[in-house]
């Protein structure tokens, strides 16, 4: 509620009371999607993800670093994103079983089909063997490295010459 609320909103919305001034929106932890991964497509972020996100921010965003805050607070944020995350995810599976709104759902059943899959996910991806190490394609003297840029701007495959021109201007 003290550092991200206002943008992510109290149940992690991404609908906090200044999210419709961000462009983009701040992230919807309930759908437990993330975008800063280290993982591959479909697994959950490791700790260290969450927690990087935290402290550097996110450029180009409104997403501020946060690397001021001790240590103790970063951990419990980490595991607050998880939290929301993972209850969000819960609630949408336990609204897709949901058939006649006077059925009680049975708890093991619930455990089995929300609570241990959505677990699962987040267990694994504490697994070192799942992080996706790049390489690192760019050049490493500087000259080599300007022109690969150069080369990129001007390629059909990301149009920046469209709208900034061929020069950049």
């Amino acid at each position: 509620r003290k550092h991200c609320a206002h943008c992510h909103g109290i149940s992690g919305d991404g609908a906090g009371p200044l999210a419709r001034l961000l462009n983009p929106y701040p992230l919807d932890f309930r759908k437990g999607t993330f975008k800063v991964n280290s993982t591959p497509p479909g697994a959950k972020p490791t700790d260290d993800d969450i927690r990087k996100v935290i402290l550097a921010g996110v450029p180009g965003t409104g997403m501020p670093s946060f690397g001021t805050l001790p240590p103790e607070e970063v951990d419990a944020l980490v595991e607050y994103v998880k939290y929301l995350a993972t209850r969000g995810e819960g609630e949408t599976i336990v609204q897709s079983l949901i058939i006649d709104e006077d059925e009680e759902l049975d708890h093991d059943f619930l455990l089995d089909e929300a609570v241990y899959p959505i677990a699962d996910l987040w267990l694994a991806s504490a697994d070192d063997s799942l992080i996706v190490e790049p390489e690192d394609p760019r050049p490493t003297d500087r000259e080599a490295s300007i022109e690969a840029g150069r080369e990129l701007f001007k390629s059909e495959t990301l149009g920046c010459t469209k709208c900034h021109g061929p020069e950049g201007a």
